[in-house]
């Protein structure tokens, strides 16, 4: 993820979902967790946590070095956003001093989570897996981590006002496999009853896991996986699913889609207000 270049294929998706008289809302899970973390008082718990660990030998974090500016960035956190949604974002000094702080405010949180360390382009801690039955593990277990908290205070009550019928997370890259599966397995313990879609690059890289049948993810955490380009066919399932024309208790390999390739120029103009 990156503030400079927001991902696309979601306003892609919201674009023809709309086209085809279907209500979506988008939620960009990533910049919630920043959203949530530059809150000053909340910055200034995960720094107290941090030390509270430290004194008590769990962890070498904070490090003498962040003691020196965790004041500075708490007092600070405010310009981040401000700056990055405002006209100083292309002032190249004011954008800098923003991603200096806001890189520095990562650290905090990082601090504060056993393990952690929270990047602008990555994440990782004692929940990273690379073998997709440990990650599920990992998931349904919910050790320590940043994400938790955001997705209850930030997230969930946003989707369980809507109360949608289906919910499609898109997952770009490895590092969020993680909070994505997460977030799936929250949705479905507020909201059993509505339909889960994984989709996105990382999930369409790892096409042959999710063909075998059985594969853990999708028999645990979600119900449908959409491989490849997803514009008309996650409108095609969305249709049939709110026609219960498709049931959840397919067959795992029944409920793996695979994309068309599209014309983007054929496409409905990306929603990008969503």
């Amino acid at each position: 993820w990156s503030p400079f270049q927001p991902y696309a294929s979601l306003a892609y998706l919201a674009g023809s979902l709309q086209a085809a008289g279907i209500r979506s809302e988008c939620i960009d899970a990533s910049l919630e967790v920043f959203e949530h973390f530059l809150d000053p008082e909340r910055l200034a718990e995960c720094h107290s946590l941090a030390q509270d660990s430290r004194a008590a030998g769990l962890q070498k974090l904070p490090s003498d070095e962040m003691e020196l500016y965790a004041d500075d960035v708490v007092g600070r956190a405010g310009q981040i956003s401000k700056i990055l949604r405002s006209d100083d974002f292309y002032d190249p000094a004011r954008r800098d001093l923003a991603l200096h702080l806001l890189q520095r405010a990562l650290e905090l949180v990082s601090a504060a989570f056993s393990g952690c360390t929270l990047g602008l382009d990555h994440a990782s801690g004692s929940w990273t897996h690379r073998n997709s039955r440990t990650l599920v593990d990992s998931v349904l277990a919910a050790p320590p981590n940043p994400f938790t908290p955001v997705f209850r205070a930030r997230v969930l009550p946003r989707i369980a006002r809507s109360r949608p019928r289906v919910v499609g997370i898109s997952i770009v890259f490895p590092d969020q496999a993680f909070p994505a599966l997460l977030l799936a397995r929250m949705i479905r313990e507020i909201l059993p009853e509505t339909s889960i879609v994984l989709g996105g690059p990382f999930v369409t890289a790892n096409r042959e896991a999710f063909l075998r049948s059985g594969q853990p993810i999708l028999a645990e955490l979600a119900d449908y996986v959409v491989l490849g380009e997803a514009e008309t066919t996650v409108v095609e399932l969305v249709r049939a699913l709110l026609a219960g024309e498709t049931s959840r208790e397919a067959a795992p390999g029944e409920r793996v889609l695979l994309g068309r390739l599209e014309n983007l120029a054929a496409l409905p103009a990306p929603a990008y207000e969503q």
